[in-house]
């Protein structure tokens, strides 16, 4: 398995800098244990991720406003994808989960954050992510009933599709004491 990370940056003026990211990354294959697991089930192949961003960093009003955003787009290649299944329609504890190769996987989105000092003591902020996800050439056959399931173009799972926050920071004329609020939010509109 080989990974890697190549990044390149250019400082346009004192308040502004682009950027574009290549890296590769891997997750490491394994195996599925236990007596119940089918043995066409038991190994997962190891997962590989292309991903390639382009961003820019700025800062406004004398620095009292910074905001970054970045553009990215993933290429996922034997993606592990959890799995589950009751082996025996009529036993719930035959229940079991598996990992199990979806053929590739895409995601793609927007992340961008702003933060702005109000003055000495108070500074607000917030972040904004977008995100498309899709499995790509991936079917599952349900050991328990041989049911082809074609997931081809569904969301990957754990992938909202936007979450943002708003929070504050607030410090002490003596820099000893500091109080940050920072609620979040997460929304996937599929399922």
């Amino acid at each position: 398995m080989l990974g890697g990370h190549l990044s390149l940056a250019h400082r346009f003026a004192p308040d502004r800098t682009r950027y574009a990211t290549m890296a590769r990354g891997y997750k490491a294959g394994g195996f599925n244990i236990g007596p119940d697991v089918p043995i066409e089930q038991r190994k997962f192949s190891a997962e590989y991720l292309w991903n390639f961003e382009i961003g820019e960093r700025r800062s406004w009003f004398n620095a009292r406003l910074s905001t970054d955003s970045t553009l990215f787009y993933m290429r996922r290649s034997h993606q592990q994808v959890s799995a589950s299944t009751q082996l025996n329609p009529n036993d719930p504890s035959t229940f079991v989960f598996i990992i199990s190769n979806a053929a590739r996987g895409e995601n793609y989105g927007l992340e961008s954050t702003a933060s702005y000092r109000l003055n000495d003591r108070w500074q607000v902020f917030g972040s904004l992510g977008l995100l498309h996800t899709r499995y790509l050439g991936y079917s599952y056959v349900d050991p328990s009933s041989g049911v082809k399931l074609i997931l081809d173009g569904r969301q990957q799972a754990h992938a909202p599709d936007y979450r943002f926050s708003l929070g504050a920071d607030w410090h002490d004329a003596a820099g000893g004491w500091r109080v940050s609020i920072w609620p979040a939010r997460q929304v996937s509109t599929t399922m």
